[in-house]
């Protein structure tokens, strides 16, 4: 009977206890391990007994600490197989490496402008020119952290002097981890849920009034039948899924004009929202694509 560990430094919340307790209806054992609450002897073996076949990973990086990697990989060493695997969290954790990932596999996604150092007078245009030269003419800016969910660390930038004065201030206290992008007025924003590629549940988003972020946590969403979702944003879901290595992502996208852009792309998606607007069990969707990877 396989042994089901959930990795989560958030235990509490509806996503992890939803697939614990999926996994406890198939009659398999299941248990959660916060990783930043953990130790482990590195040269020695975990003993049998202890020894979880499937992992669930649902630490999202936002700590910007990676010892949960080393926890899974840990496990993995130990005969464990890992979801999603450590592989497509190398490859996709924060938004910096996922913009990387999206222009390497040619998928449409919004401008991103990245830099260290001390800003200088030109650094602004510089990245108003490249927004300009991408099709993106603003005068407002996003700047995000790095690594942040929820909403957390979306920050609306009005005017190139704000911007400047505010980047001059992160690299006064030595803290860069953050890209810049255009900010644009969408047509049409959306959530998918993808396992395998497959499009699983989809929804409508819209930010709450004066919210100019849509995320779960802060705006509303309207679930959509799958049918009715176009050709092309079940191509992209599939091209980035293929290229990902995950089993399972939450994939977030704008519409503007007749184009499609990705925002971001989740390995630790939240699916409260989507089983409630849907009514679809996404939990035992995840459990069932999971055991079916083990060999």
């Amino acid at each position: 009977m396989p042994k089901v560990l959930v990795i989560s430094d958030h235990p509490e919340l509806y996503s992890s206890k939803r697939l614990i307790e999926e996994v406890q209806k198939k009659g398999l054992s299941a248990a959660f391990l916060n990783p930043f609450n953990h130790s482990m002897c590195l040269g020695r073996e975990l003993p049998k007994k202890d020894s979880p076949q499937l992992v669930l990973h649902r630490t999202t990086g936002i700590r910007h600490a990676d010892f949960d990697l080393s926890v899974a990989l840990y496990l993995e060493n130990n005969g464990a197989h890992i979801t999603n695997s450590i592989n497509s969290f190398s490859l996709l954790r924060g938004k910096e490496k996922q913009a990387l990932f999206f222009a390497k596999h040619q998928l449409p996604a919004i401008p991103t402008f990245s830099f260290r150092g001390r800003p200088n007078p030109e650094l602004v245009e510089e990245i108003t020119h490249y927004f300009e030269k991408c099709g993106f003419e603003s005068e407002q800016f996003i700047l995000k952290t790095i690594r942040g969910n929820q909403g957390i660390g979306v920050n609306l930038i009005r005017g190139r002097d704000s911007l400047a004065s505010l980047l001059e201030t992160f690299w006064a206290i030595q803290d860069q981890d953050l890209l810049i992008q255009p900010f644009i007025h969408i047509d049409e924003e959306f959530r998918i849920f993808t396992i395998n590629g497959k499009i699983e549940g989809a929804l409508h988003r819209r930010p709450q009034s004066g919210e100019f972020r849509s995320n779960s946590a802060r705006g509303e969403g309207v679930a959509i039948n799958i049918t009715s979702i176009p050709n092309k944003i079940h191509e992209l879901v599939y091209e980035a899924w293929k290229n990902s290595g995950a089993t399972y992502a939450g994939i977030d996208l704008l519409k503007k004009g007749e184009e499609f852009l990705i925002i971001e792309y989740n390995l630790v998606p939240g699916f409260h929202q989507m089983e409630e607007l849907t009514q679809k069990n996404i939990a035992a969707k995840i459990i069932d694509a999971a055991l079916k990877e083990l060999p």
